[in-house]
């Protein structure tokens, strides 16, 4: 509710700047700029994304637990589905903290060295 609160505050800030600014450009006979919020790439990309595995039935699937409460939840209704549809699939269930660093890139390695895909459980 918070985050809701902040984000109203936010945007009633930027509606009254809005209309403000050209009054206030007009008055001041100064010049605005106006920059794009959105990150530029400034590499290209290290590697591309693995094409979409045609099914899961007799892949290895690694379903990642973050931790957080919501993940351990829905973790045993998300294999058990996946289980029920693809009963060849073999599922192993990698739980990595959301802050476990630098731990964590060696658990991400451990997944991607043993999954032939997988299913990340944020738990938000």
């Amino acid at each position: 509710m918070a985050i809701f609160k902040r984000m109203v505050l936010l945007l009633s800030a930027v509606a009254f700047l809005a209309s403000a600014l050209p009054v206030l450009a007009q008055a001041a006979d100064v010049e605005i700029k106006v920059y794009d919020p959105r990150a530029e790439r400034w590499r290209p990309a290290s590697h591309t994304l693995q094409a979409r595995l045609s099914t899961l039935d007799g892949k290895k699937i690694a379903v990642i637990n973050n931790t957080k409460p919501g993940a351990d939840y829905i973790s045993p209704y998300v294999q058990k589905i996946i289980k029920e549809k693809f009963p060849k699939a073999e599922i192993k269930e990698f739980v990595i903290s959301y802050n476990a660093y630098p731990a964590k890139a060696e658990d991400l390695k451990a997944v991607a060295t043993w999954a032939d895909g997988v299913i990340g459980l944020l738990g938000d």
